[in-house]
């Protein structure tokens, strides 16, 4: 893999990433979570820690997503690629 390829590669999973966090960020309930929080804890969550809390967890699922997405990518990619080595060896 030539470094243009591996850094266009890096480039794109970077910028899926800022996309899944960016959607996550939007539609992601805060106030569904801060309270299933504060249900299971029975006290009161201070903001800062909140924000810690809620950033953590938006970025967490931003990268479960994106690592997702990577696996899939590589796995349609390969199977692709095998499906053209076998159609030029049968040829």
């Amino acid at each position: 893999m030539s470094a243009f390829k591996f850094s266009s590669l890096w480039l794109l999973f970077a910028t899926t990433y800022v996309i899944f966090y960016a959607l996550i960020f939007s539609f992601f309930p805060e106030l569904w979570l801060h309270n299933l929080f504060r249900e299971h804890y029975q006290q009161v969550i201070e903001d800062g820690s909140w924000d810690t809390i809620f950033m953590l967890t938006v970025l967490l699922s931003a990268l479960a997503v994106n690592l997702v997405f990577i696996f899939l990518a590589f796995a349609i990619t390969q199977r692709r690629q095998n499906r053209r080595n076998l159609s030029t060896r049968s040829e």
